[in-house]
């Protein structure tokens, strides 16, 4: 996990919070490692953490080692969804080299 994520992705993320109707405030969170925000919401909502992740898969891994200041509640954003295309013509593009045999039942 890391910081490595396009500057699009993250202006995309605020423009969204600064429009939700739900959403009163949202400030990163200064973090050397990971891209944390706090988001602050109306009414008797609690505040959140959210993680934007820039791993490709979150894993089990990813999991344990995600932030410490994440808590239940808060929301952790896969926030590279090109990569679920590429994931899935590599997936596409290994079974047209390697074909899976047909099932003989």
């Amino acid at each position: 996990m890391g910081r490595d994520l396009h500057y699009l992705i993250i202006k995309f993320f605020k423009e969204r919070m600064s429009s939700h109707s739900k959403v009163t405030n949202c400030s990163e969170i200064p973090n050397d490692e990971e891209i944390l925000y706090q988001v602050e919401r109306t009414g008797n909502l609690p505040t959140l953490i959210v993680h934007l992740s820039d791993s490709y898969q979150y894993t089990l891994h990813d999991y344990y080692t995600k932030p410490a200041l994440l808590s239940e509640g808060d929301f952790i954003l896969i926030a590279k969804p090109d990569d679920i295309v590429k994931s899935h013509t590599a997936v596409l593009e290994a079974q047209a080299i390697f074909p899976v045999a047909e099932s003989k039942m």
